[in-house]
C-alpha cells in the first residue's frame, strides 16, 4: 500500500465505490431520483445492527 502522504487518494484496497447506496441520507443530496439504477428501496438495504 502506498503511502497516504504522497498521493492524496485513497489506495485501491480502501476505495469505496457502491455501499454508500446504502445510506439512508444518500440520494436527496445527489438528486438520484426512484428509478435510478442505485437507488434502492430501504427494504432491499444494507443494515448494520
Amino acid at each position: 500500500m502506498p503511502p497516504l502522504v504522497t498521493d492524496p487518494h485513497s489506495p485501491p484496497s480502501a476505495c469505496v465505490d457502491r455501499p454508500v447506496h446504502d445510506i439512508d441520507g444518500w440520494p436527496r443530496p445527489w438528486t438520484v431520483k426512484p428509478d435510478d439504477s442505485l437507488r434502492l428501496v430501504p427494504k432491499g438495504r444494507a443494515r448494520i445492527r
